[in-house]
């Protein structure tokens, strides 16, 4: 009786440990920008950033660092001028950049 039990606790430890087979990709992200490195400074907080497609940092924004939601892959863009899928900086997953440059305002960030 003991190994019955034993091997129905362990079928159902497995069984709700599984990975759930449908994942959503996220519509929005959210990210933080600080005007100083090592995220120093009053942030900016932009939220429900569409996905795949770019944002402008908002104007007399400074970029001095970068944040993103934990799982989002963002590129920061500042030598363009125009928003395009090109650019300088990639941001990956619980990799936040901590210093991005020189605190001046940046033209853009694209979301993917």
């Amino acid at each position: 009786m003991q190994a019955l039990t034993t091997l129905l606790l362990l079928a159902t430890a497995t069984a709700s440990a599984l990975p759930s087979p449908n994942l959503n990709s996220r519509s929005t992200i959210s990210a933080t920008i600080y005007p100083e490195p090592n995220f120093q400074g009053e942030p900016t907080y932009l939220s429900d950033l569409p996905n795949n497609q770019c944002t402008a940092v908002p104007e007399g924004t400074a970029v001095g660092s970068f944040k993103v939601d934990s799982g989002a892959l963002c590129r920061l863009t500042y030598n363009a001028d125009t928003c395009s899928l090109h650019g300088d900086l990639f941001v990956f997953p619980d990799t936040p950049a901590e210093d991005v440059g020189d605190g001046v305002e940046k033209r853009g960030v694209i979301v993917w």
